[in-house]
């Protein structure tokens, strides 16, 4: 869940977003938008239902005028280097243990977003353990 303070101390006015409540899996549910941000959520998932949520998304917008979608997904990736990337590897272990999900490696992702209909636009590594992969479809 995205913290509204998140934005607040970034100094972003409040009438640049809007943080809505719905069924990520009922498209119907979901409001149209330029953007989504995503933090948190897909590891979450299976394969199988985090495909569902990014269908869910770009079925949403189906008949939106602006054909172009984008959406943030805001992770930990598993970097191939375990050494730099322990915290991944460690919440990996957790997910699986506690969820049955899991945190994916940047090639995991793109299978998902391409079976989805999106493609990977740039990865945006922070100085954190978080990435943000900017992900576009066109509908």
């Amino acid at each position: 869940m995205i913290n509204p303070n998140e934005f607040q101390q970034k100094q972003i006015e409040s009438n640049r977003y809007d943080l809505v409540a719905g069924d990520m899996f009922k498209s119907e549910t979901i409001p149209q938008a330029d953007a989504y941000m995503l933090k948190y959520i897909i590891h979450d998932w299976n394969d199988e239902k985090s495909i569902g949520i990014l269908k869910s998304i770009r079925d949403a917008n189906k008949s939106k005028a602006e054909k172009t979608l984008t959406i943030f997904i805001i992770e930990m990736i598993i970097l191939s280097n375990g050494k730099d990337n322990w915290e991944g590897h460690v919440m990996d272990l957790e997910m699986l243990s506690a969820l049955g999900s899991k945190e994916r490696t940047l090639a995991e992702y793109i299978n998902l977003l391409n079976k989805s209909g999106y493609e990977l636009k740039q990865l945006h590594r922070t100085k954190s353990s978080m990435s943000i992969i900017e992900a576009v479809t066109t509908i």
